[in-house]
């Protein structure tokens, strides 16, 4: 008896746990976003960080220094700390292997705008539309994409870029021609 309630212990435990949000390796994983679809976050810390509240209070902060690599050649520094998002929503597709992880994202600010407040101070983006099945429908119909290169290796993360860059990047990177995102 003692070994069908473990059984069915272990049974609830896995069948629990979200498929949707697997573990990329390297701290880097895939979870939820409040608004669509998924952001892909760091889930590690490296390294601490004093953060000033600005009201004389500092706290100790556990967290990743990550570098952005924009394609205009700039360069962005910034403390992430852990559980922060690095790619936001929309995540369109993810290949990875030990070495790198390629993203595909639809940018919300790009496809529905930023968000702005309204006189009831609701926080809304200006062409999202109200029904969130048509949301979806035409955020998934949209032409929109971002692409992005994680080197799991030194936190280095380049993009967003457009399909030139990106492809022009994964030569420059040598990311192996076996990962690959579809059609791309």
């Amino acid at each position: 008896m003692k070994k069908y309630i473990y059984f069915y212990i272990v049974v609830i435990f896995i069948s629990s746990c979200n498929s949707k949000s697997p573990y990329f390796g390297s701290g880097y994983e895939l979870s939820e976003n409040t608004e669509y679809g998924e952001d892909i976050v760091i889930n590690r810390s490296d390294t601490t960080f004093y953060h000033d509240w600005g009201n004389g209070r500092k706290t100790l902060q556990k967290g990743v220094l990550i570098k952005f690599h924009r394609p205009n050649n700039k360069i962005d520094s910034f403390f992430i700390w852990k559980g922060s998002s690095v790619i936001s929503s929309y995540i369109n597709e993810v290949k990875l292997d030990s070495l790198y992880i390629i993203v595909d994202q639809k940018p919300l600010d790009k496809i529905w705008g930023k968000y702005f407040t309204d006189n009831n101070n609701v926080y809304r983006r200006l062409n999202k539309p109200g029904n969130s099945a048509l949301a979806i429908k035409r955020l998934k119909e949209n032409k929109i994409h971002n692409y992005w290169i994680i080197d799991k290796r030194t936190d280095d993360i380049y993009g967003p870029m457009n399909l030139e860059e990106y492809l022009q990047k994964r030569k420059e990177l040598g990311v192996p021609k076996e990962l690959k995102l579809e059609g791309k």
